[in-house]
């Protein structure tokens, strides 16, 4: 499949030239995973079910639960028509402030599994921030020296690599 690229915060892609970016392949996968996750229905009239609608939950308490159904929404997401096959994701929720969940999104491309995108979300304002797999050291909370850094809290406090 091919399509218009777009950034993780949705923009379109333009080249130096100033036409569009066509992306295919993984590319055109982590475009699509993107755009799904960042989706509330019916956002896009042609695909008007392709949405997680993760923001359902602004508002909500951040618990277990909670996290359990943004899993269960990204994945439904991925999988309503086929897009992906659930056997081939693996969505995980990480609480990391009292407000602030962590959403890892692996998918199995080219028959590996990779991180592809790690979305923070913030139950009283919605997406805070989409990190793409090309930012994979970005940490996640608050900033260490990663040098003189002897304990690990969290595991999910800096992104893991696949």
């Amino acid at each position: 499949m091919t399509d218009i690229g777009m950034s993780w915060e949705g923009d379109l892609l333009f080249d130096d030239s100033g036409d569009p970016v066509i992306v295919f392949g993984d590319d055109w996968v982590l475009r699509e995973i993107n755009k799904r996750v960042r989706t509330t229905n019916p956002d896009w009239s042609s695909h008007p079910n392709v949405g997680a609608d993760i923001e359902e939950f602004v508002g909500r308490p951040n618990t277990q639960s909670i996290g359990k159904q943004i899993e269960f929404s990204i994945v439904k997401a991925l999988t309503v028509d086929s897009f992906l096959q659930p056997a081939k994701i693996k969505v995980e929720t990480v609480p990391t402030t009292l407000t602030s969940i962590a959403v890892l999104i692996n998918v199995v491309l080219a028959s590996q599994e990779r991180l592809v995108t790690q979305v923070i979300f913030d139950v009283k304002n919605g997406i805070k921030e989409v990190i793409s797999e090309a930012r994979d050291m970005k940490p996640l909370g608050r900033q260490h020296d990663p040098v003189h850094h002897t304990v690990t809290d969290n595991k999910y406090m800096l992104r893991r690599g696949l």
